[in-house]
């Protein structure tokens, strides 16, 4: 009767190590963009590194789409992580290319995604680089926006 009790007990006890918090049900994942954390970025013509900090309930991962048939301009690190609170570095090469690019950044995690958008003039034709202003939009002003 012991070894039955004892046999229960480690299988309970198995079967609630395993469980994680996305083994759950009901439990949705969710991607919440630092407070403060715009939407929408301007980019040096020069190139820079911008950060985008967020915190996922999820494990996640990211990808983007560009406005320009290649994406070897920008490179991003960490390009994924686990639950929690993080930040990612997004490293834009100076954009010689003669017109203005553009990235979108998506962020997934499950079913959950966010969206931010980068734009980047051209270096202009006389060696000058036209400067940035960054868009106002942020994460906690429209949030519809940015969710799809």
């Amino acid at each position: 009767m012991k070894k039955t009790y004892i046999l229960i007990i480690s299988f309970i006890v198995a079967v609630m190590n395993s469980c994680g918090l996305e083994d759950k049900p009901g439990s949705e994942a969710e991607i919440t963009l630092a407070q403060g954390q715009k939407i929408a970025l301007s980019i040096a013509a020069k190139g820079e590194i911008a950060e985008i900090r967020f915190n996922s309930t999820h494990k996640w991962t990211t990808e983007f789409s560009s406005t320009t048939p290649e994406t070897d301009w920008v490179q991003i690190i960490p390009s994924s992580g686990e639950a929690g609170d993080a930040v990612c570095k997004l490293m834009f090469d100076s954009n010689n290319s003669g017109r203005e690019r553009g990235l979108t950044l998506t962020i997934l995690a499950q079913n959950a995604s966010k969206r931010i958008l980068f734009s980047q003039k051209a270096v202009s034709g006389s060696g000058s680089q036209d400067t940035p202003e960054d868009d106002d939009s942020t994460g906690d002003e429209n949030p519809g926006d940015a969710n799809t």
